[in-house]
């Protein structure tokens, strides 16, 4: 099956006008329930707060609280959290600015897909709905919908990548590929701090990394670099890069080094969470898990193959989950993109020719329709127990505003508190009984929405000095059903769920009063 207008070379000023008009469509659908789905997370909390203690370090109240040290923690991939900080400050009470950027970090991931794919040659039209599909992919819509940074940290990786390659087809010219190389290397230094994450998808940099060094030896007779010198110049990128982010870690090393103690004794608790990557995929993302599966029976590039094994041992050393995942999404991209590169022959040639091409329209449907008609429908359709607004209102009401210190056991209520000046707790690392009963008593409320939470706190309050204060309940959603295309889905009857709020206690009085 030949499809020949899918082969046709537009223009690079038409193929990027084409591709900047369908994020603006899709950024536009997004953008109608986004404040609103999905609900507030902990990783979109954790980041802001994170970016807010690295800008005011002196800061005496943080939602990631090192209750050993007595100080807020720092994380050293500090760039994103920045960012996403900044974007808070813009839009408190809404949670629309972080939201808002991360979108736009996404956008910006795609693009360098985009760049990427095409400078390994692939054909542009395929390339653009590759990357299409990358920017629809329910795995990564749910990451960067939700507040998180990945966007920038995949971008830059895959824009080393596109550096790489377009160093490796001067490099064919006899052009010299210093320049490249060297804003290749700082791209990739710069991706750790935006996410530490991001050395997931270093195996696929150092890949094209090799390819450069295979042509540049190849080349050797010719007057240009030696694959020795592209490869110290890639190395002063990364060096260089390395130096000027990690100055501001350098003037806080103390802080930094107690946080990333306490950090990786909370990571060594979630370690053990070892999703089947396979079975994820099939679950939440199973139109690119057939495509990957497709296009390498199509044809195999083995350097994308190796470079994904390392990437998955490199995941294995953590929590596997979700946003973790994520970071595999761009091998997918490359297997998809190399089953393309120009018609295929033979006795078997038709029969893979339609292969790929269903598989990918599949990928395109099957994303389009979940990520901007089926979400969004039942987004609206869970309206208003989903509005973040009535959190602000109720808390307002039940605590009010001012700097009251309350140890802050449900996330959802971060930007309500925020707007209201208060000074939110919770601990970020394990810590001995006794120390979290003096650190709990210090609080002037609590808030939580399950008795049972962290180190039993219900069972600590009133030793603590706290009774109830009161309850406070959310709306439900309006509809149970709701229509998609002609398709009846039921709406998920989920709200923010009920909290209780307890205050430290007069004289007399007891938990139960």
């Amino acid at each position: 099956m030949q499809v020949s207008w899918i082969y046709k070379r537009p223009s690079a000023r038409a193929l990027w006008a084409g591709w900047f008009m369908l994020c603006l469509v899709i950024a536009f659908v997004h953008f109608q329930t986004l404040e609103f789905d999905p609900p507030v997370n902990q990783d979109e909390v954790q980041i802001i707060d994170l970016g807010r203690t690295i800008l005011d370090p002196g800061s005496g109240w943080s939602v990631t609280w090192y209750v050993q040290g007595a100080h807020p923690t720092q994380y050293y991939t500090y760039l994103g959290l920045i960012f996403q900080e900044w974007a808070a400050q813009a839009s408190i009470p809404s949670n629309l600015g972080p939201r808002l950027l991360s979108m736009l970090a996404a956008i910006f991931a795609a693009s360098c897909a985009l760049g990427w794919l095409l400078a390994r040659g692939t054909v542009p039209i395929v390339s653009l709905l590759i990357a299409l599909a990358f920017l629809l992919d329910p795995i990564f819509s749910d990451i960067y919908r939700g507040g998180r940074i990945d966007g920038w940290a995949l971008g830059a990786c895959m824009a080393s990548c596109a550096l790489l390659c377009i160093a490796r087809k001067r490099a064919g010219n006899g052009l010299p590929v210093r320049v490249s190389a060297f804003i290749a290397g700082a791209l990739l230094a710069l991706s750790f701090f935006f996410w530490a994450s991001a050395p997931i998808l270093y195996p696929l940099v150092l890949m094209e990394c090799y390819y450069l060094a295979r042509v540049l030896h190849r080349n050797r007779a010719d007057r240009q670099d030696s694959w020795l010198e592209a490869a110290g110049v890639f190395a002063a990128g990364v060096l260089f890069a390395l130096l000027v982010l990690a100055i501001p870690v350098l003037l806080e090393f103390g802080i930094f080094a107690a946080s990333a103690r306490a950090m990786f004794e909370s990571q060594s608790l979630v370690a053990g969470v070892q999703n089947p990557v396979f079975g994820l995929f099939a679950v939440y993302d199973p139109a690119l898990l057939l495509a990957v599966m497709a296009a390498f029976l199509v044809r195999r590039e083995w350097g994308v193959l190796i470079a994904l094994i390392f990437a998955l041992l490199l995941a294995q050393r953590t929590a596997i989950y979700l946003p973790r995942i994520t970071y595999l999404l761009p091998y997918g991209l490359a297997v998809i993109a190399f089953a393309w590169q120009g018609p295929l022959q033979g006795r078997f040639g038709p029969y893979a020719n339609v292969t790929r091409f269903a598989t990918l329209a599949l990928l395109l449907v099957f994303n389009g329709y979940l990520v901007l008609l089926q979400r969004p429908a039942i987004a609206k359709a869970q309206y208003p127990a989903n509005d973040p607004h009535q959190l602000l209102t109720t808390m307002q009401a039940a605590v009010g505003p001012g700097d009251h210190r309350v140890l802050l056991e449900e996330w959802q209520l971060y930007y309500a508190g925020r707007a209201l000046g208060w000074n939110m707790f919770l601990h970020s690392n394990p810590v001995g009984e006794q120390r979290y009963t003096e650190f709990l008593s210090t609080m002037d409320y609590v808030i939580m929405r399950e008795e049972f939470g962290w180190y039993n706190v219900y069972n600590k309050l009133e030793p603590a000095g706290f009774v109830f204060k009161t309850s406070v309940s959310f709306a439900p959603p309006a509809s149970t059903v709701t229509d998609v295309l002609g398709i009846e889905l039921a709406v998920p009857q989920v709200r923010y769920p009920t909290v209780h709020i307890y205050e430290k206690a007069q004289t007399g009085t007891s938990l139960t009063d």
